[in-house]
C-alpha cells in the first residue's frame, strides 16, 4: 500500500525547472541593462524565493556567462638585457637631407663633380665669407645639367660635398630628417656661419667704408663692392651705397670725381657715379700697364709693385 502511494505522488521537477529558467533570463536582462535594473528594483515572487532558498547563488553565477578578464594591460614590459642597451635605440634614418634626391634611374655624381666640388671647400674659419661661398655654389650647380633631376634635389646632393673640417662637423650634427627644402638648407648654413653679429660687423664695413692710404680709386672700389658681396642683406639701395663710398674717399681721390661729374658728385645719379669711377678705374689700369710696359729691363718700379699685390 505504502509502495503505491509513493507512486502516485512522485515528485515532478519540472515547475522548478521553468521557474529556475525564468529567474535566469531575468537575472541576465538586469545585467545587460544595469540602468534599468536600478531604477525599477526586482520584486521577487514567494516561488522565487522558496526556489532561492533551495538554489545558491553561486550555483546561478556558475550557469550565466563568466566576465572575461583582460590581463594583458596589467603585464609589465619585458625587461631589456644588458647587452640591448644602444642597440635598440638605433635611429632608422642618419641622412641630414631627407628630399627624394634621386628622381633618375642609376643616378650618381662623376668622379670629376665630387672633385670640382671639393677643390674649394668652406671650413667654417673667422675670415672665411659664408655668402661667397654659396654664391660660388650656386653658379657651379648651375652649370650641371642633370635630365630628370631638378634644381633643388641636385643642390641638396651635391652641397656636403663642399664642406670640410669644423664645417662638415657642423654638418653632420645636425638632426636626422631636420632638412627637406633647400631653402632650410641655406637658413641653417647662415645662421651658423653668417649670424647677426657678423651681419652688423660687414654691414658696419660698407656703411663706414674708408680709402686707403695710397690706395687708387680703382681698387678702392674693388673692395667696397666686395664688400657688399659679403653682405647681400645690406638694405641699401643703389643711391645709398654709392654715397657711402663717395664719401669715404680721401680728399684728392674726391676732387677728381668731382671734377669727372661737372663739379660736383651732389648733382649726378648713382648709375653716372659708377660710370665715372669704372671709367676712372680702367684709365688708372691703362696707365699701369703703360708704366709696367716701358719699365727698363731690371729696374723695378716699388709703386707699381704695391699696386698689383
Amino acid at each position: 500500500m505504502r509502495g503505491q502511494t509513493s507512486a502516485k505522488f512522485s515528485f515532478d521537477t519540472e515547475p522548478e525547472r521553468a521557474l529556475h529558467e525564468r529567474r535566469r533570463k531575468a537575472r541576465i536582462e538586469r545585467l545587460a541593462a544595469p540602468s534599468a535594473s536600478l531604477s525599477v528594483p526586482h520584486q521577487e515572487s514567494d516561488d522565487e524565493v522558496s526556489v532561492h532558498s533551495e538554489h545558491s547563488d553561486s550555483d546561478f553565477d556558475r550557469e550565466v556567462v563568466q566576465e572575461p578578464v583582460n590581463m594583458a594591460g596589467n603585464q609589465p614590459p619585458a625587461e631589456r638585457l644588458l647587452g640591448d642597451y644602444g642597440g635598440a635605440n638605433a635611429h632608422p634614418n642618419r641622412m641630414t637631407i631627407v628630399n627624394q634626391p634621386v628622381n633618375v634611374a642609376h643616378f650618381q655624381l662623376h668622379p670629376s663633380t665630387i672633385r670640382q666640388l671639393e677643390s674649394k671647400p668652406f671650413s667654417g674659419r673667422i675670415n672665411e665669407d659664408a655668402n661667397k661661398h654659396l654664391q660660388r655654389f650656386l653658379t657651379t650647380t648651375t652649370s650641371l645639367k642633370i635630365e630628370g633631376h631638378s634644381e633643388e634635389a641636385k643642390r641638396l646632393v651635391m652641397f656636403p660635398f663642399t664642406l670640410t673640417d669644423d664645417a662638415e662637423e657642423w654638418f653632420y650634427s645636425l638632426p636626422a630628417a631636420s632638412i627637406t627644402t633647400w631653402q632650410e638648407m641655406e637658413t641653417a648654413f647662415l645662421n651658423e656661419y653668417f649670424p647677426a653679429s657678423v651681419f652688423i660687423r660687414k654691414r658696419y664695413d660698407i656703411v663706414n667704408f674708408k680709402q686707403k692710404e695710397g690706395e687708387s680709386l680703382g681698387d678702392a672700389y674693388k673692395r667696397f663692392k666686395r664688400c657688399l658681396t659679403a653682405c647681400p642683406t645690406h638694405n641699401l639701395d643703389p643711391t645709398e651705397q654709392m654715397q657711402n663710398f663717395v664719401n669715404g674717399l680721401r680728399l684728392k681721390t674726391k676732387q677728381l670725381i668731382d671734377t669727372a661729374a661737372g663739379g660736383s658728385t651732389n648733382f649726378a645719379t648713382a648709375t653716372v657715379m659708377k660710370r665715372i669711377i669704372e671709367a676712372i678705374a680702367a684709365n688708372e689700369h691703362l696707365e699701369l700697364y703703360d708704366r709696367t710696359m716701358s719699365q727698363p729691363e731690371g729696374k723695378i718700379d716699388l709703386k707699381v709693385a704695391r699696386a698689383g699685390c
